[in-house]
């Protein structure tokens, strides 16, 4: 897909340019033991963290605030991004809503990832515990 679009980052682009970073730094063995398919998956709600409308497009700006709040940010500046990107309506609670996109999102990516599906009949097994 197109790396760029009016000034953001693509999903795929995001996770391509991770894998290359990771690697100029760590070398082969990085990930901590993660499978390719495990890292991607992390990557992928990374990146579904920072794309809040859904369009598979994330701003620049967005993902490099984001990212630096990941990377060196306190516990406490962590957990509040952690939170916010669970709280889509940024009401300043956690809906089982929001908490289950989380969660739908995470299973479509681990799908996506090792070419599986998600039935609407499972997602519905799933989401209603």
């Amino acid at each position: 897909g197109k790396e760029s679009v009016d000034g953001g980052i693509t999903k795929e682009a995001f996770i391509s340019v991770i894998d290359e970073v990771v690697l100029h730094i760590q070398g082969h063995d990085h990930h901590r033991g993660l499978s390719l398919e495990e890292q991607h998956m992390q990557l992928h709600e990374v990146f579904n963290t920072f794309d809040k409308e859904h369009k598979g497009v994330v701003q620049l700006g967005v993902l490099s605030t984001g990212l630096h709040v990941i990377l060196e940010g306190t516990e406490e500046e962590k957990i509040d991004f952690a939170f916010k990107g669970l709280d889509h309506n940024g009401d300043g609670m956690i809906t089982k809503e929001e908490f289950l996109t989380f969660f739908k999102h995470y299973f479509m990516a681990k799908c996506s990832i090792e070419s599986t599906t998600l039935s609407e009949e499972r997602w519905k097994a799933i989401s209603n515990h």
